[in-house]
């Protein structure tokens, strides 16, 4: 038996009709089951520009096509566009926007996604049905609260995923991915605020999503848009997994073993990433004794209070910092971090340009600075300095960095790396790669002219590191 719903009341007299039309021209024909409306007019949010959005349930998928003719035999269009069994009518000279999606019963999961998503509260959302089997469909994709939940835990998840992928490339000081991630935890988080206040999954275009939530979440959402740059994504990134873990602990959607694994993957950040530009622990490349020696780009573009917390957390006991001068009167430590740690200067000057950050200088010859400041008397000061420092346990654990964390940082990273016995590929692979601007030759370069003077070994040797502060530093760096 077909039966047709009373919808009257949903739109305007002229949309209205071209409604009804379409449900009795399609639902006269054999092939049809079911006709219902997704989107805002199953909602009664009908607005002066929606469109008209209508599911379709066939006997067989193959028919459609002949169906959506006989659709359009009806209606005055002035276009239509197809993509796979979906068709988008514009009607009424363009005024009217029709999606037509069509499917059978043996692929009906787009269908319950749009009808679930959609919220549907109206009884008239239902146009027609023959056999009750769209009722049969509608019923069942409105009632599945527990998979909504699961859904909702899944997109959680995902956030997570994107996170760890924001820390990781901010780590490796890898700007776009860091800014790719981030925008995609952004949506994720949009995702899982909608659905817990909805309580359901909103599974329509991602830009009608914030427009879906009331207005102070959607201020906090928006409040964290970042730029494409490390400093505005370091600063964002602390309020995004703010309201991330606010979110997920204020709600009741999620079990108290989710709120614990989000204790748990918390700590594995610190643990892992700290919040610094380009910080890591050189043990994550293996040999290395854990948490006792870093290398970074410079820690003074956090709050003072921000940088005295993680230094004292992380018992860092010495900053070396290779800036110059010049450089310091733009940016340095205030003196409260100087009376936290052992500040140790020690300047080296590899040429013009290199004072800038990486990103911004790539003009610079880097290949001819490595290798020409192997010649300067003041490196080899500073190389003494430095090797000396380390290979006391008592400055331990210890940062070092330059400005950007990347070219003196990159170099004196290799030296040390290649006296404790690692090999040219990984050291390589330390090197900070930018794609188009800093390139693995150039530190291949660098340690072929380390090789001129017999490995870096024997360079540090020449320039007066003797053989005792080399064991003595395997010593206190090398897993036994």
């Amino acid at each position: 038996m077909t039966e047709y719903k009373n919808f009257e009341n949903i739109f305007n007299d002229e949309t209205a009709g071209i409604v009804k039309t379409i449900t009795k021209i399609a639902g006269d024909r054999d092939e049809v089951l079911g006709i219902a409306l997704y989107g805002s007019g199953s909602r009664d949010e009908i607005g002066y520009l929606s469109d008209v959005d209508l599911i379709v349930l066939l006997k067989q998928i193959e028919s459609h096509e002949s169906v959506f003719i006989s659709i359009l035999d009806t209606l005055e269009y002035f276009t239509f566009i197809k993509k796979g069994y979906k068709y988008t009518v514009f009607a009424r000279s363009g005024l009217l926007k029709l999606d037509i999606l069509f499917f059978d019963m043996t692929h009906p999961e787009e269908a319950q996604l749009l009808i679930g998503g959609s919220e549907i509260s109206l009884p008239s959302s239902i146009l027609l049905s023959k056999d009750k089997k769209f009722d049969e469909m509608y019923n069942s994709a409105r009632l599945r609260k527990n998979d909504a939940i699961s859904s909702t835990i899944k997109e959680a998840d995902s956030f997570l995923g994107y996170y760890d992928s924001i820390e990781l490339n901010l780590s490796r000081g890898d700007t776009y991915r860091a800014f790719f991630n981030y925008n995609l935890a952004l949506f994720k988080l949009s995702t899982i605020v909608y659905s817990i206040n909805k309580d359901q999954k909103f599974l329509f275009l991602p830009q009608w999503l914030l427009q879906k939530l009331e207005y102070t979440k959607r201020k906090a959402l928006v409040g964290l848009s970042a730029k494409m740059n490390a400093v505005d994504l370091i600063q964002h990134r602390g309020e995004l997994w703010e309201l991330y873990e606010s979110t997920i602990t204020n709600s009741n959607v999620f079990p108290e073993s989710y709120i614990q694994k989000i204790a748990r993957f918390k700590e594995y950040l610190v643990n892992r990433y700290p919040q610094f530009w380009r910080l890591i622990d050189l043990s994550t490349l293996g040999k290395i004794k854990s948490k006792i020696i870093y290398r970074s780009a410079r820690l003074d573009t956090q709050p003072v209070q921000a940088l005295s917390d993680f230094l004292t957390g992380r018992n860092i006991k010495t900053i070396i910092d290779f800036r110059t001068e010049i450089e310091l009167q733009k940016h340095g430590y205030s003196q409260e971090i100087k009376n936290t740690v052992k500040y140790v200067s020690i300047p080296i000057d590899l040429g013009e340009g290199l004072e800038k950050p990486a990103e911004n200088n790539n003009e610079v010859d880097r290949m001819a600075l490595y290798v020409n400041v192997l010649n300067k008397k003041h490196f080899n000061n500073a190389l003494q300095k430095f090797f000396g420092i380390i290979s006391d346990t008592e400055y331990f654990p210890i940062i070092y960095h330059c400005n950007a964390g990347v070219d003196r940082t990159g170099i004196i990273t290799a030296m040390l790396l290649s006296i404790l016995g690692f090999d040219k590929t990984p050291i390589i692979q330390n090197y900070y790669i930018l794609p188009g601007i800093l390139k693995k030759e150039y530190m291949a370069n660098f340690l072929d002219a380390l090789d001129s003077y017999g490995g870096s070994r024997e360079y540090l040797s020449i320039a007066g590191i003797d053989n005792n502060v080399i064991m003595k530093i395997k010593e206190n760096l090398l897993i036994e």
